[in-house]
C-alpha cells in the first residue's frame, strides 16, 4: 500500500487534478462533459476583474475547441474522501500525490492549510461557545424579568406603583403598564 496525501489539501487537489487527462475524466464523470484540452492552470485569475467580480480560480482550463470553459474550485468537506474516492484511486493520481514525491513547498504549504483550518475550527468553537453562553444568558434573564413581572403584578392589589417598582426592580412606567392592563 502506497501512502499518500490527502487530498483535503489544496495544494495536493491541484496537483493531482492539474493533469488534463485526470481533469477531463473528472469533468467527463462529473459533468458529462468531453473537453479538448492541452493544460490545465492552477491559481488562474485575470489580470483586471470580469464585471464587478475579482476572479481566482484553483484549477482551470480552455477547451478552444468546443469554446468551453471549466473551472474547478478546491472546498474541503468532511466527505472529501469519499467524494473522490475513485480518483484518489487511480494509479496517475496516487503515483502524483505520493508522500515521498511531494516537495518542501508542497509541505511546508500542507501544514499551513492544517493550521489555517485548525484555527478556524477552534475559532468556530470557541464562537459557537460564546453563543451558547449569550444565549443562556439571554434566557435566564428573560426568566427573571418574567418572574419580577409575575410578582408585580400579585402586588397590585396591595402596594403602589412606585413601592412595586422598588422592590421588583421594573421601572415605574412598566408597573403603571401593568396595572392598566389589570384593570
Amino acid at each position: 500500500m502506497q501512502a499518500v496525501a490527502s487530498l483535503r489539501y489544496g495544494v495536493i487537489f491541484k496537483k493531482a487534478f492539474s493533469q488534463p487527462d485526470v481533469f477531463t475524466a473528472f469533468v467527463r464523470d462529473i459533468l458529462g462533459i468531453e473537453l479538448i484540452i492541452d493544460h490545465v492552470e492552477t491559481e488562474k485569475s485575470f489580470p483586471s476583474a470580469i464585471g464587478n467580480i475579482a476572479n481566482h480560480f484553483d484549477l482551470f482550463a480552455e477547451d478552444k475547441v468546443n469554446r468551453i470553459i471549466v473551472d474547478i474550485q478546491h472546498r474541503r468537506y468532511a466527505d472529501h474522501y469519499h467524494r473522490f474516492l475513485h480518483y484518489h484511486c487511480v494509479q496517475k493520481v496516487l503515483r502524483t500525490i505520493r508522500r515521498d514525491t511531494l516537495s518542501p513547498e508542497d509541505h511546508a504549504r500542507m501544514k499551513d492549510e492544517y493550521s489555517e483550518e485548525e484555527l478556524r475550527r477552534t475559532e468556530w468553537e470557541k464562537a459557537e461557545q460564546r453563543g451558547l453562553l449569550k444565549g443562556l444568558e439571554r434566557g435566564l434573564e428573560q426568566g427573571k424579568q418574567a418572574e419580577r413581572l409575575a410578582v408585580a403584578r400579585n402586588l397590585l392589589d396591595v402596594l403602589d406603583d412606585t413601592t412595586i417598582a422598588q422592590k421588583t426592580g421594573l421601572r415605574n412606567a412598566q408597573v403603571a403598564q401593568l396595572r392598566q392592563e389589570h384593570g
